[in-house]
């Protein structure tokens, strides 16, 4: 069976993690948090950029927040445990850092100004990496529905993956493929919009 079949087939499946064009409880092994959620995700653009040397150069992320409690004050970067540093180019600075759930990293963001019910902030922030990290996938795991959810990874033109695909997991770092789709390398990039991703890890997985 080709890799391209073997998505099809997952998709069939996993009818029930795909919502219209939206993800939806593909996480069946959720990790503990280093806190209760207090926003929601309206928006959300993944950028990562792979090297000429197949390693996780840089990620970079825009994200518009909204509060569901009074006096949030952090949000909570869950990053891949390879990032050497995270830095906040907009909306607040970086805190304290967390190691929980069984391989979860994370930092937190100390917003500029605390947010009350229903009012909403953007966020810049980027991550730099290890030299060691050669990676053939990336996963951002969603709790409280994201909505708006645009994912890109972008490779250098001396290296580009054979065939790539949109995944769903169950688990943030370990599990099974729930479901996969192919993609195409479009300017030496892959990509996929989702309107929303709830109870979820989605992301992309590639071969060299």
């Amino acid at each position: 069976m080709s890799e391209a079949d073997e998505g099809r087939l997952l998709a069939v499946y996993s009818k029930q993690s795909m919502v219209g064009d939206g993800v939806t409880g593909t996480l069946l092994h959720r990790r503990a948090m280093v806190r209760p959620q207090d926003h929601r995700t309206v928006s959300l653009a993944e950028r990562y950029l792979v090297g000429a040397d197949r390693r996780l150069a840089a990620r970079r992320t825009l994200q518009t927040i909204k509060a569901i409690g009074d006096h949030v004050e952090v949000y909570v970067f869950n990053h891949e445990p390879t990032a050497t540093e995270v830095d906040v180019v907009h909306g607040g600075k970086v805190g304290r850092r967390h190691e929980y759930g069984g391989g979860l990293v994370a930092v937190e963001i100390v917003l500029d100004s605390p947010l009350v019910r229903d009012q909403a902030t953007a966020l810049e922030y980027r991550a730099a990496f290890a030299d060691d990290n050669e990676v053939s996938e990336v996963r951002r795991a969603a709790f409280v529905k994201v909505e708006h959810v645009d994912f890109a990874v972008q490779f250098a033109e001396q290296r580009q993956p054979r065939q790539a695909w949109w995944c769903g997991w169950d688990d943030h770092l370990a599990g099974r493929i729930v479901f996969q789709e192919p993609v195409p390398l479009v300017r030496q990039a892959i990509r996929k919009y989702v309107p929303f991703v709830e109870e979820s890890v989605v992301g992309f997985r590639w071969v060299w």
